[in-house]
């Protein structure tokens, strides 16, 4: 497909969301006015980064998905039952990658011969990964790969709070084996920012029970410390992560990071009402670092490459869904009866994720990965839909 057509789909799409916008008789914006008004600033954004990069045709393809699972699930608010079926996709999604995890490192012939050439030119990279104990799996990069098992372990746990379903001893199950899978790519930050947004969305959960939620808040923590512990136990390569922890302060890779905020920061002083232009930070990093590197903080790359406009516009919108989500999904936990019978488990859901990202957001580049922001995005869009559809209707 040209890039043109696709140029000429997402133009298309802002176009909706900029629709979107609801005048009142008395001239006021709605409030999902102002939604599909960052949503149209956010996409207009992401259509001048790719006119002014070479980008390759899949991230075409991947901003479209995104911008369209976004404008269904802000939009169609009539019947909101279709959530239900969100969950196969991402189960088959995060499963696929756990246990190819687990495949790659019970097998080394196999992930060295055949599946690191996969990636091309990545191969020595992850081969020397490998080696060190970071498995990334079917992905070209152990990073990658700690996204999606994190997500996985969100999806399973949030899961547990589906009514009427009698078998959620297999979704702890798979818990167990996703947290397994996360710690063997050796992330740390993803694993300490998924317990955090975990134990984040079960507090809100347990919000109707004020007396003894904070005892569940505490038993639910232990539980997950206590079960980590198991397995390193059992497998001491699980405990690869915490040798990272230990090792931060030497770490090569946390002083590039602090040298790499540096730099970003200094670029936005010079240029700081537009930046320096969408993904142009990895073009400045060639002549110091030999090689094109992000900022590894998506907050100071937003202020470094689209300004204050365009951060204040990105951020506003991570901010504001968010706020959202919370307060919809405090809402619900106080008036259960009025809310549909699985709101619990999708706002969990929707909290989870959203946190996941914003927490992320500090140490890594998001916007990178296409998987990410869109199952970001149909996090976001749950979340909203809940507050358009109950929360904001009853107010």
């Amino acid at each position: 497909m040209p890039r043109f057509v696709i140029y000429i789909i997402i133009a298309f799409v802002i176009l909706i969301s900029i629709l979107h916008l609801k005048i009142r008789k008395t001239n006021k914006i709605t409030k999902h006015g102002i939604f599909g008004f960052f949503l149209g600033s956010m996409l207009a954004f992401i259509i001048l980064g790719l006119l002014t990069l070479n980008n390759i045709l899949r991230v075409d393809i991947g901003c479209f998905i995104a911008c369209f699972i976004f404008i269904i699930t802000m939009t169609d608010n009539k019947n909101i039952d279709w959530i239900d079926y969100i969950y196969t996709p991402m189960i088959s999604f995060s499963v696929f990658y756990g246990i190819m995890t687990y495949v790659c490192w019970l097998n080394e012939g196999l992930y060295l011969s055949k599946i690191a050439p996969i990636f091309g030119t990545y191969e020595s990279f992850l081969i020397e990964c490998y080696k060190q104990g970071y498995i990334a799996g079917m992905t070209a990069h152990y990073t990658r790969n700690g996204i999606y098992t994190a997500f996985g372990l969100i999806t399973f746990a949030s899961l547990l709070f589906a009514k009427n379903y009698k078998k959620r001893y297999i979704h702890v199950m798979f818990i167990i084996i996703m947290i397994g899978a996360l710690l063997l790519t050796g992330k740390r930050a993803h694993l300490l920012f998924v317990i955090c947004a975990l134990l984040f969305s079960y507090y809100i959960y347990f919000s109707n029970r004020p007396k003894t939620r904070m005892m569940n808040f505490i038993l639910m923590g232990v539980i997950l410390l206590f079960g980590i512990n198991i397995l390193i136990n059992f497998v001491p390569a699980f405990g690869n992560v915490f040798d990272r922890f230990d090792n931060l302060l030497t770490d090569e890779n946390v002083e590039t990071r602090f040298r790499l905020w540096s730099m970003a920061w200094d670029q936005f002083k010079e240029n700081p009402i537009f930046g320096i232009g969408w993904g142009h930070f990895m073009q400045t990093t060639v002549i110091e670092f030999g090689t094109n590197l992000n900022v590894h903080n998506m907050y100071i790359q937003l202020f470094c490459e689209t300004g204050l406009i365009g951060a204040v516009v990105f951020i506003t919108f991570f901010i504001g869904v968010y706020i959202m989500s919370i307060i919809t999904f405090y809402d619900q936990r106080r008036r259960q009866d009025v809310y549909r019978k699985n709101a619990g488990r999708d706002l969990f859901f929707s909290v989870a994720v959203q946190t996941f990202f914003l927490l992320y957001c500090f140490s890594g580049s998001p916007f990178d990965d296409i998987h990410f922001y869109i199952i970001y995005l149909l996090a976001v869009g749950v979340g909203f839909l809940y507050y358009s559809t109950y929360y904001k209707r009853d107010i």
